[in-house]
């Protein structure tokens, strides 16, 4: 081991145990460590008295070689008659600290898109500069069974770390049209990890990209022969399709493909066999609808995300993802359906027959994600569909089946956990063979960024899964916690808490019971700004932007502040859309945040804090005093349409007239509903206005009306538009708006 002194030059250390002792002081020097557990860590097999020798030996050798007794700079080592450590204020550069600081600050940094982030990209570049290899790459001691586990440790994470930043510096460099810089970083990634086949595609299409079709059916070959030697598997069908679509000249798949599925911000583990199972159903001609259910929180949606990249390219049509946990209503299925599909205007079709006729010689993946609460509505739309379009397969996720003939259901259970045996002691390298494990790891390094697995906290991580039933979910609120909270501290009141419940159940804690449980104690341990804001956060369906939260809280609070607290306990998730605007939170959350709310002395003024925004979001678009184009004030508001659907039934309830105001700018100043292709849904919201409003006599009722006619004849329900036609032009004739009166004349 070499080391650069300014002073002394070169500093060449010989001796292992020298070598062992330095290296864990440095990536420990947070705090300093007992003499006692030292001794156990590199001198396990000897006696007390000829360890305490050899580490005293060892101790002067590193000062000696550190120059540590200059009187004119701060000491490198530092002990006392019971402790050692390495001193971080002293003078000194270590390539790992500066790493560790490089991914961290990319981590952070508010970036709309990685791929587009050229500060993040070179700050990517410095860090794998840093990188010579495996973190003290064939070094190991003999009979230190402890040092060694760290040691393993150490070099997982930083593997990791370097795989995911070579990741995200080839998209950006693929992204950006640098096709050299990303196929030299693409192969860097391939060293690393020569079994990615993701890896593997992605430089077959940088390759292709570049003229070089040769080359990328090469890489293809390397790939076939890899992973048929190391696995014994054949490729994936999108990556022989990529090669078909290069050998025959043809358009190869970018990453267009998957423009309709939400940008993942996390890493994805395990469900190998699920995924196999799941990609073989859907590969299937004979196979129309594949249904993903399981408890909430064991990760349905995010494996259904993960799935429909996996089939980028096999479906001619593309993937559309249809989000249900904000359709409240049955009825709004097709028009949620149609949005997602992004279908043009065409105003003598309804919802449903513009997606049958677009679907019609389609060959498409409807994805149909959280469909509990609408099962018998998303049953019907499907069978519907199958009816015309032959091209279609439809993969939901529910934690019920959809309950069809033709439906094949594939259950999603929670990860496994290991098995804590008092007679044999857990390691790391046995912990890490499970998913559950290597998901707490991943998380808890996004709350402590020095955050590792050891023989010291092995066990405590491993009750921690095991008491969590292997939820996904579960597992990273835990681990968001391990920023704040020692990780045996965590497992113990875990511990207490479940203990305390299972005295108190007649039988052993449901799935659903235990993940309720952990977003409860992760409810106790926020401040009471955060449960307060937790709560008022449940009033929004499909995310909320930082200024409707801030509408929604309690006046005077400081709202970002405490959403980032929220963050910090993942409870709340911010950036998972394409702008990277909005927040949102899982559904099991919202409905534990809507439980906490439901009865409270909060839960009126959050209500209609929430009604009041988005009533006034509207009037703002449709007034447009900031002059902005039609298409971003129809953008803003259809962001946030889950969100005005509650909007309409609290005022409705509460407030009719403000209620007739908003559907009629909605229907007459913006359009939204034909623009948008909701003819039935805004008819149907105009209808329960004016008849919540059958007092008003004023020009939005006039414009309600007329808007409603509109609607009607558009979905071929003449006779009703024609008796709003004629109410809008008693009602303009009455109040003298000429205008109004000829606009009614005309329908």
């Amino acid at each position: 081991m070499q080391i650069e002194h300014r002073r002394f030059g070169a500093i060449t250390l010989t001796n292992r145990k020298a070598i062992g002792l330095l290296a864990y002081l440095l990536m420990e020097s947070d705090h300093a460590h007992s003499r006692e557990f030292l001794l156990g860590l590199l001198w396990p097999d000897l006696p007390t008295a000829a360890a305490q020798n050899n580490l005293r030996v060892t101790w002067a050798h590193l000062q000696k070689a550190l120059g540590t007794n200059t009187s004119d700079q701060q000491p490198h080592l530092i002990g006392d008659r019971l402790t050692l450590g390495f001193n971080p204020l002293s003078d000194h550069e270590l390539d790992v600290a500066r790493f560790r600081a490089l991914i961290e600050a990319c981590r952070l940094h508010p970036h709309p898109d990685p791929q587009d982030c050229a500060q993040c990209a070179a700050r990517l570049t410095e860090a794998l500069d840093l990188v010579r290899g495996d973190f003290l790459e064939q070094f190991s001691l003999a009979n230190c069974l402890h040092f060694d586990d760290w040691l393993l440790t150490q070099r997982q994470y930083f593997q990791v770390q370097v795989t995911a930043a070579l990741e995200q510096l080839a998209g950006f460099h693929e992204h950006t049209g640098q096709l050299a810089e990303a196929e030299r970083t693409i192969r860097h990634l391939l060293e690393y990890d020569p079994l990615s086949e993701t890896a593997y595609r992605q430089l077959m299409r940088v390759l292709a990209g570049a003229d070089q079709r040769s080359a990328a059916l090469e890489v293809y070959e390397t790939c076939r022969r890899v992973l048929a030697t190391e696995l014994g598997l054949a490729p994936a069908v999108e990556t022989m399709m990529l090669a078909e679509q290069i050998r025959g000249l043809a358009p190869f798949e970018s990453h267009s493909t998957q423009a309709g599925l939400p940008p993942v911000l996390t890493r994805f583990f395990g469900r190998q066999q699920e995924s196999a199972r799941l990609v073989d159903l859907l590969l299937r001609r004979t196979v129309r609808l594949v249904t993903l259910t399981g408890p909430g929180g064991v990760g349905k949606t995010r494996l259904a995300i993960e799935i429909a990249r996996r089939m980028a390219g096999i479906f001619a049509h593309d993937i559309c993802l249809v989000e249900l946990a904000g359709v409240t209503d049955g009825n709004a299925m097709d028009d949620a359906v149609a949005a997602a599909l992004h279908l043009p205007t065409n105003t003598g079709r309804s919802s449903m027959s513009a997606i049958m006729d677009y679907l019609r010689d389609k060959s498409l993946l409807l994805v149909l994600d959280n469909c509990e609460h609408l099962v018998k509505a998303c049953a019907s739309l499907t069978q519907t569909l199958f009816r015309d379009a032959s091209g279609l397969t439809v993969l939901a996720t529910s934690r019920i089946p959809l309950h069809l003939a033709e439906e094949h259901v594939v259950r999603l259970e929670p990860f496994a956990t290991p098995v804590i045996n008092g007679a044999e002691r857990l390691t790391v390298a046995d912990s890490l063979n499970f998913d559950s494990v290597q998901l707490f790891i991943d998380r808890a390094t996004q709350s402590l960024l020095n955050f590792a697995l050891t023989n010291a906290n092995v066990l405590a991580v491993a009750r921690i899964c095991q008491q969590l039933d292997g939820i996904p979910l579960a597992i990273e609120i835990a681990a968001a916690q391990v920023g704040m909270l020692p990780i045996e501290a965590i497992a113990e009141r875990l511990d207490h808490r479940f203990a305390w419940l299972n005295r108190q159940a007649t039988e052993t804690l449901s799935r659903q019971r235990t993940l309720q449980t952990l977003i409860d104690w992760s409810y106790d341990l926020l401040s009471d700004k955060g449960r307060s804001l937790l709560c008022r956060l449940a009033v929004f369906a499909g995310g909320w932007t930082l200024e409707a939260a801030e509408a929604v809280s309690t006046p005077g609070e400081s709202c970002a502040e405490v959403l980032a607290e929220l963050i910090n306990h993942s409870l709340v998730v911010f950036g998972a859309d394409t702008e990277h605007q909005r927040y949102n939170m899982h559904e099991t959350i919202r409905q534990f945040a809507q439980v906490q709310l439901r009865g409270s002395n909060q839960e009126a003024d959050a209500l209609e804090r929430h009604a009041r925004y988005y009533a006034l979001l509207v009037t703002r678009a449709a007034e447009n005093l900031a002059r902005q184009p039609l298409s971003e004030r129809l953008q803003s508001v259809k962001n946030d349409h889950d969100n005005l659907r509650h909007t309409f039934e609290w005022l409705l309830a509460n407030d009719s007239e403000q209620a007739l105001t908003i559907v009629a700018q909605l229907g007459s100043d913006l359009n939204f509903w034909e623009l948008g292709g909701f003819f039935q849904e805004g008819r149907r919201w105009l209808q329960h206005a004016l008849d919540g409003a059958q007092a008003s006599h004023s020009l939005q009722r006039g414009h309600a009306l007329l808007a409603t006619a509109y609607l009607s004849s558009a979905i071929s329900d003449f006779d009703y538009g024609l008796q709003c036609a004629r109410q809008a032009q008693q009602l303009f004739q009455q109040l003298g708006d000429q205008r109004g009166e000829i606009d009614a004349q005309l329908m």
